[in-house]
């Protein structure tokens, strides 16, 4: 770490939703951040692409240039909150080989190239904390680093985007998905261009962070099933209801004693499940373990307060344990015998009377535990097939504690 003759120098790259509300939090809890940490700090720099949007807010402080906001400032800790990858993976390359630790909300980014940046800061004596990338208020990777260092976790399940947790809820209230994706993007819990929300790709992210700081292993995006739910329509919904199931998007990892394995796919949870009262925007991950059994993170997975609180808390965090933290976890990574048989071995199979002829030698393959009529169609409760099927198939998740009887005494 440098070493600080005089107070703390703080710069903030981008200054959009997050990066303002990183601004606001930092001057608001001033006196308090200052007094937990131990010494004063100054924001001496923003770097923004247009100033002129700016001039209202401390004019001064502000730069459109990277060679002025870097070359002309010395900086004990960088805010990076911009979108995209290649232009904060260079700006945060070039701080952490001067010695400046980096804190940032940018999932893609650290999931993309965490590792290598990651490895920069410790060559460099700095950190990389990256805790509000991963579902936004909820400080689960911290809590892996600071409270959770050597429990054995078994699993680990969540819904990690707010919009399609939004859109799902919606579906189950009466929506169709087109009218709840334009409800969502009126409230601005979508983007313009939904597609890494709906198809999967912002929870990819988020699980391949939560592989790397649960069991030390960075997995690539590619790695990891995923699924999205733009096909699922308003027959799928009902049907799921009928058998007093409901959908979710869910991530899960999974480890064994030679792999770990990872997916991002619409799945059916019932009633009694922890996931089940996750509805709206809300995120949550549900870790499970032998020493623990069940632990359960829920709350805002997005906005700007909720972000900015994250990426501050982050920064304390860092800075209270800057000559204690671990470089990795000590948790065990094998999962404990037995366990894997307790793990999801359904699956839900939604067949519209069109489809029957198409499922039918599938399910000549596997073992059928429920078949259900429903209005349109069947569907069907099976063992999953270790080939891939011309058609979805979603996950029927139980708990460890859970019996398979739970569900099918149901239908």
């Amino acid at each position: 770490m440098k070493e600080r003759v005089t107070e703390m120098k703080i710069g903030l790259i981008g200054y959009g939703t997050v990066g303002s509300g990183v601004y606001e939090r930092l001057i608001r809890s001033r006196e308090q951040i200052e007094t937990i940490i131990g010494e004063k700090f100054e924001i001496i720099r923003i770097l923004v692409k247009d100033v002129k949007k700016h001039e209202a807010v401390h004019r001064n402080l502000f730069t459109s240039s990277w060679e002025s906001f870097f070359e002309q400032e010395q900086y004990d800790l960088v805010f990076e909150a911009i979108n995209g990858t290649d232009l904060p993976k260079s700006f945060t390359e070039s701080l952490l080989k001067q010695g400046t630790s980096v804190i940032s909300a940018n999932k893609k980014l650290v999931a993309l190239h965490g590792e290598e940046l990651e490895q920069l800061a410790y060559d460099h004596g700095a950190y990389y904390g990256w805790d509000a990338a991963v579902c936004g208020a909820i400080p689960i990777v911290n809590v892996f680093k600071s409270v959770l260092v050597t429990t054995n976790i078994q699993s680990i399940a969540g819904i990690l985007n707010g919009t399609s947790n939004y859109i799902l809820t919606k579906m189950e209230e009466g929506r169709t998905y087109e009218d709840a994706l334009e409800q969502a993007q009126s409230l601005g819990y979508a983007e313009e261009d939904p597609t890494s929300d709906v198809e999967g790709w912002d929870a990819v992210y988020k699980l391949c962070l939560l592989a790397r700081q649960c069991y030390d292993q960075w997995i690539s995006p590619n790695d990891i099933e995923r699924v999205g739910i733009s096909h699922i329509d308003q027959w799928h919904i009902q049907a799921a209801k009928a058998l007093h199931l409901s959908f979710k998007l869910i991530a899960k990892l999974e480890v064994d004693s030679t792999s770990l394995k990872g997916f991002v796919k619409p799945a059916l949870i019932d009633q009694e499940h922890s996931l089940a009262p996750i509805r709206g925007v809300l995120n949550a991950v549900t870790l499970e373990g032998k020493d623990m059994e069940r632990l359960i993170f829920a709350g805002p997975g997005a906005g700007k307060e909720t972000t900015a609180n994250s990426v501050v808390e982050d920064f304390i965090f860092h800075e209270q344990q800057r000559d204690v933290l671990p470089r990795f976890t000590y948790r065990l990574t094998k999962i404990e015998e037995g366990i894997s048989e307790k793990l999801t071995a359904q699956e839900v199979w939604f067949c519209k009377n069109e489809q029957l002829s198409e499922v039918k030698p599938y399910l000549e393959k596997t073992k059928v535990w429920k078949e259900k009529e429903v209005k349109g169609g069947k569907v069907f409760i099976v063992t999953p097939l270790s080939s891939a099927t011309p058609f979805f198939t979603f996950p029927l998740l139980t708990e460890v504690d859970q019996e398979h009887a739970t569900v099918e005494s149901k239908l």
